[in-house]
């Protein structure tokens, strides 16, 4: 027993460093990533946030290609591609032919896939994807290892989140637009009657 207290704190440190020492990037993903977005969900547009993971994930876990996409109306739209070897219609090509799964949880992995073999849901609290991150392989072709794909797996929750914030403040900004733009229409109608009237 006292052997055991001793061993799982000084386990858990040795641990601690050397994910610090031997994988800094991933370490800076797993603890920065979610920071950030925390901090862009409430100013950045969606196109932003997208920009900043996709950079953040991509000196993370070396990906030699990724995509951000979001889910409208039920279908994949692009928001930002990034990397090598990919550019926007061929992501484009690649979504017309996908068929993202019902289950939104459900990572889906296909190592036979050149472009995106790993393929993150980002839905909040379990609900409904509200996006996806795609990821391609690294430079040298080979796939993730199990400590990035739990990374991963860590931070697509407060990504899914940010990115249901982010949507839900553009469409309120959106409706808002509107909404003023109506106003102004109806106060320029009235203007050239109140003037007349004068």
């Amino acid at each position: 027993a006292i052997a055991a207290a001793l061993f799982v704190p000084l386990h858990s440190r040795l641990t601690a460093w050397a994910e610090r020492r031997f994988q800094r990037q991933l370490t800076e993903l797993r603890t920065r990533l979610p920071l950030a977005v925390a901090d862009l969900r409430e100013s950045a547009t969606l196109g932003q946030l997208a920009e900043e993971v996709l950079a953040r994930v991509q000196a993370g876990v070396r990906a030699a290609h990724l995509a951000f996409v979001s889910v409208e109306a039920g279908a994949p739209v692009l928001v930002a591609a990034r990397g090598d070897g990919s550019n926007a219609e061929e992501v484009q090509a690649w979504l017309t032919q996908w068929q993202a799964p019902g289950n939104g949880d459900a990572v889906q992995i296909d190592r036979a896939d050149g472009l995106f073999p790993l393929r993150l849901p980002l839905a909040p609290g379990g609900a409904a994807p509200v996006g996806w991150l795609l990821l391609g392989p690294r430079p040298d072709g080979s796939f993730f290892s199990s400590d990035e794909l739990e990374v991963l797996r860590e931070i697509e929750e407060p990504l899914a989140r940010a990115v249901a914030i982010v949507r839900r403040n553009e469409a309120w900004k959106s409706a808002l637009s509107e909404r003023m733009a109506a106003m102004e229409s109806v106060l320029a109608r009235l203007a050239p009657a109140a003037g007349s009237a004068g």
